[in-house]
């Protein structure tokens, strides 16, 4: 249900936006909305496979759940994209810096602000999956609190 309010919200927000954007800010906004997709579709093949190896059944449902979720996002930015005439991106695995999220939510509070309020919606859901997974690795690895504690010093 609540998916569907907000493919909703989002729908109606970018019918607006179409109408406002010029083709400059167009492709730019189809651009960001492109390495979202792509990133979040690295999530879901990502936290799919975690699931697959994960020994506790309580903890690989939370994974697949969370990867559904980012599914959902998916379908959502693959609308906007397409609805923008582009094309949905394919998957690539590729190291990128984080300051290149922080620069396209930046660019996107300029050209289309409804847009970005999303988009940091969809992000902080997002750190809040980062954190429920950390507790679950270590809850299934008290190692792993050794190791990180040992990297980041």
């Amino acid at each position: 249900m609540e998916n569907h309010a907000a493919r909703n919200f989002l729908r109606r927000v970018w019918n607006s936006l179409r109408a406002y954007l010029n083709s400059d800010d167009r492709w730019r906004v189809l651009e960001m909305l492109s390495e979202e997709y792509t990133e979040k579709s690295e999530n879901v093949l990502k936290l799919t496979d975690y699931a697959a190896h994960m020994v506790y059944p309580q903890f690989r449902d939370k994974l697949l759940g969370i990867a559904a979720e980012e599914q959902g996002y998916m379908r959502s930015l693959a609308e906007h994209i397409t609805a923008l005439g582009g094309q949905i991106p394919q998957v690539r695995f590729s190291p990128r810096a984080g300051s290149d999220r922080i620069e396209r939510l930046l660019q996107l509070e300029r050209i289309a602000p409804k847009v970005a309020q999303e988009l940091r919606r969809m992000r902080q859901e997002e750190a809040i999956h980062q954190r429920e997974i950390q507790a679950m690795v270590m809850r299934s690895d008290p190692q792993a609190g050794i190791n990180s504690e040992k990297l980041s010093s």
